[in-house]
């Protein structure tokens, strides 16, 4: 058997990664497609999944890297220190 250079993350998988219940999560997903059927671009929201296998949305491991990176970000922004 071969390694294949992709690893997938289901949503239970995503939604541990992310730090939220499974259902929070597949909430979350509903809302962020909602976002960008909308036009609003949150790059905290969660991503498109990278594939769909049957009916069970997949995510590629960077993919879920990069919206755990916003995620972070989001929660602790930097604040830079103005100068008086």
């Amino acid at each position: 058997m071969t390694d294949t250079p992709f690893e997938f993350l289901d949503s239970e998988q995503m939604a541990k990664l992310g730090g939220l219940e499974t259902e929070s999560f597949r909430v979350a997903l509903s809302r962020a497609r909602t976002n960008r059927k909308k036009g609003r671009d949150v790059s905290s929201d969660v991503p498109e999944p990278d594939h769909v296998f049957g009916r069970s949305p997949l995510w590629l491991s960077d993919t879920a890297q990069r919206w755990v990176d916003a995620r972070i970000a989001r929660d602790n922004p930097v604040r830079e220190a103005v100068l008086v």
